[in-house]
């Protein structure tokens, strides 16, 4: 049987004070952004990855939806996440375009862990600009 992070929601829980550091040592390690969303799926926190350029403006969805920073087209995937990791603790990876100044979307891919049962959701993504290209 694989032990997955929901597996002891006790143990994630008592990280829950420390989202924001986790979600800036998340994007210096695997990721180009890390956001800190709480219960309602409002972002909370934005880490982003300084040697990428992946979503210039991102801080400023602080205090926004989540769903509201996608395009109408892949909204459903974020709150498909959301649910899910509220019901698991851990989510599988779900790819969402953000809308761009320019007129163009920025691909990216999030995997999420809720850390703790009533606790903030860790967002980690990546830019799949590349890989799009």
């Amino acid at each position: 049987m694989t032990h997955r992070p929901a597996d002891e929601p006790t143990q994630w829980q008592a990280l829950s004070a420390l989202a924001p550091a986790i979600a800036q040592t998340f994007v210096s390690l695997a990721s180009d952004i890390a956001l800190v969303i709480d219960r309602q799926g409002i972002i909370r926190s934005v880490a982003l990855n300084a040697d990428v350029n992946a979503l210039p403006d991102a801080e400023a969805w602080i205090g926004r939806a989540w769903a509201d920073t996608v395009t109408s087209s892949t909204r459903p995937k974020i709150e498909k996440l959301l649910q899910e990791v509220s019901t698991t603790g851990v989510s599988r990876r779900r790819e969402v375009n953000h809308p761009a100044d320019d007129g163009n979307d920025i691909p990216m891919a999030y995997t999420a862990l809720r850390l703790g049962k009533e606790g903030p959701v860790l967002a980690a993504g990546r830019d799949l600009r590349a890989v799009a290209a």
